[in-house]
């Protein structure tokens, strides 16, 4: 009996393998990766905006290889200026003893969410640890977390740290809106009004909805039994 469902890749007309690609399509990192996260429902694919570019939506309406371009025309880069010999040990040491209340970022990071390191005796510190050791004393057990309460990673003031948590930590994300959890997870296929639906209306089966949304069974199953979307 010859399979009903067709390969979602134009002009394939091969059989499906899963989430509506054959084997060819579906093993191809180019569409397993981005053609069907990015699909809005079964059978349409967010396409690159380029003119003439055919290839699946990556990010900023753009393809991988559109998207490098636009990074490189709009995004500004700045020149990293390393440090000069005791430099960063300075501006460590005085963030230990600095009476601000605002945050204390090191001007010359190499990515905006970096943590600091800096080198004390050949040895390597996390800035933002050993400032909030300075003003805390050491961490009363060795699985705590220095945590920041104004919610900027690379600060270290030692005022907005404390010794906290893992389970703490994940809190402060959420309260921030920092936390990437739901659709604000790049790895997200569906949204969250999506997600209710599948989970609370019973309208459909479980293959009924993986089918409407083209995911999988086992992704309509984890959000039902709460593996999935806890928050929902």
């Amino acid at each position: 009996m010859a399979n009903s469902r067709i390969c979602l890749i134009p002009n394939c007309g091969k059989p499906t393998l899963s989430l509506g690609l054959c084997s060819g399509h579906y093993q191809s990192p180019r569409f397993k990766h981005l053609g069907v996260r990015e699909r809005t429902k079964r059978g349409e694919f967010k396409m690159c905006t380029h003119p003439g570019c055919e290839r699946p939506h990556y990010a900023h309406r753009f393809c991988t290889k559109h998207h490098y371009y636009w990074e490189r025309l709009n995004k500004p880069r700045r020149r990293r200026v390393r440090a000069a010999e005791g430099e960063l040990l300075t501006f460590v040491i005085l963030a230990c003893s600095a009476n601000v209340d605002d945050c204390i970022i090191w001007h010359s990071m190499r990515r905006r969410n970096d943590y600091l390191h800096f080198k004390k005796g050949g040895r390597s510190y996390v800035a933002h640890r050993y400032t909030c050791e300075a003003m805390h004393g050491a961490p009363p057990s060795a699985s705590l977390l220095a945590c920041h309460s104004c919610n900027r990673r690379n600060c270290i003031n030692p005022k907005h740290l404390r010794w906290d948590s893992n389970q703490s930590n994940m809190h402060d994300k959420i309260i921030h809106g920092t936390h990437q959890i739901g659709q604000k997870n790049p790895a997200s296929i569906l949204t969250e009004e999506q997600a209710r639906l599948v989970k609370y209306d019973r309208s459909k089966t479980a293959q009924g909805w993986a089918d409407h949304f083209g995911v999988t069974r086992g992704t309509v199953s984890h959000i039902r039994n709460g593996r999935n979307w806890k928050h929902i």
